[in-house]
C-alpha cells in the first residue's frame, strides 16, 4: 500500500482506500473510471497536488478497498442503533446508490474532508459523482466529468445495451428522477474527439448519442470541453492536459469565494 494511504473504516466492518496528497482548499476527489483503482489518476493526483490538497479512492471490491458485506445498514457510523441495523440492507452489494453512500460515509465520517470540495468523475465514476452530488448537494461546489458514462446509454437502446454487456461488467445504474440536479453546482465535462478503436463502430456512435444526450438535456449549461487527440483512456494518456482542466476550476472557485 502506498506511504500515503490509508484504510478507512466506513461501518458495517467494511474499510475502503483513500489517498490523499497536496494542501490546499477546495479539496478534490478523484473518482476512476470503470472497474479500474485509484491508480487509474496516479499521473494526475501529483501534477493537482502542487495547487490543492487532492484525494483518491478505491470503490469497494477493487485496489485496496473491501468488498461490500453482504448487508448494510441505514444508520450512520456513531449511531447508537448502528449495529442493530446491520441487516437492513439498505442497497444492494454493486449500485451506483451503494458506491455513493459509501464516498459519503468515507469523506464525511471516516476522513473528516473539508466541503464542499471539487468531485471530478470518470466514466462510471462520474455516474457516481453525479449522483452524489444530487444526494448530498452542499457537499460540492464543482463537478468535473471525465469522458462520463451516461446511465441512459444502458437502459434506453436494448440492442446497444446488449452489446455494452459484451464489453463491459454489469452494473445496475439508475436513472437521475429523485430530484433535480443543484442548480449551485457548476459542471464541467471533458471529452475527447478520438474514438476508442479498441471499441466495434455501433459503440463507439451510442457512446457519442450519449454525450450529446448529456450536454444538451441532462446538463445543458455545463462547460464542454473538447481534448484534441484524446480518447476514452485519456486520464492515463493526458494526465497533463486532464489535471490542467481541473485546476481551471479549482482557481475559478477560490476566485468566487473570495469575492
Amino acid at each position: 500500500m502506498p506511504e500515503n494511504g490509508l484504510l478507512y473504516d466506513i461501518g458495517h466492518g467494511q474499510k475502503l482506500y483513500l489517498s490523499c496528497m497536496g494542501t490546499g482548499s477546495p479539496t478534490v476527489v478523484l473518482d476512476a473510471p470503470t472497474g479500474m483503482s485509484s491508480d487509474a489518476w496516479a499521473l494526475v493526483q501529483p501534477i493537482l497536488a502542487k495547487t490543492t490538497k487532492v484525494c483518491v479512492y478505491d470503490r469497494a471490491g477493487l485496489g485496496f478497498s473491501d468488498r461490500p458485506p453482504p448487508n448494510v445498514t441505514d444508520a450512520e457510523p456513531g449511531d447508537e442503533n448502528f449495529s442493530q441495523q446491520l441487516a437492513a440492507n439498505k442497497w444492494q452489494p454493486f449500485t451506483v446508490e451503494r458506491m455513493a453512500d459509501d464516498l459519503h460515509c468515507l469523506i464525511t465520517y471516516s476522513s473528516s474532508q473539508e466541503k464542499p470540495l471539487i468531485l471530478v468523475g470518470a466514466e462510471l465514476g462520474a455516474v457516481v459523482s453525479r449522483f452524489y452530488t444530487q444526494i448530498y448537494e452542499s457537499d460540492v461546489s464543482d463537478l468535473v466529468l471525465v469522458d462520463p458514462l451516461v446511465e441512459k446509454l444502458m437502459i434506453e437502446e436494448e440492442t446497444t445495451a446488449n452489446l455494452w454487456a459484451k464489453y463491459w461488467y454489469a452494473i445496475q445504474l439508475i436513472v437521475f428522477m429523485l430530484k433535480q440536479f443543484p442548480q449551485n453546482v457548476s459542471v464541467t465535462v471533458l471529452n475527447g474527439n478520438y474514438y476508442d478503436d479498441q471499441l466495434p463502430s455501433p459503440l463507439n456512435q451510442a457512446w457519442a448519442k450519449s454525450q450529446q444526450l448529456l450536454l444538451t438535456k441532462m446538463h445543458p449549461n455545463s462547460k464542454h470541453i473538447l481534448i484534441n487527440g484524446a480518447d476514452h483512456h485519456m486520464v492515463y494518456r493526458k494526465p497533463e492536459v486532464i489535471a490542467e482542466q481541473i485546476r481551471k476550476v479549482v482557481k475559478s472557485r477560490r476566485l468566487s469565494k473570495a469575492s
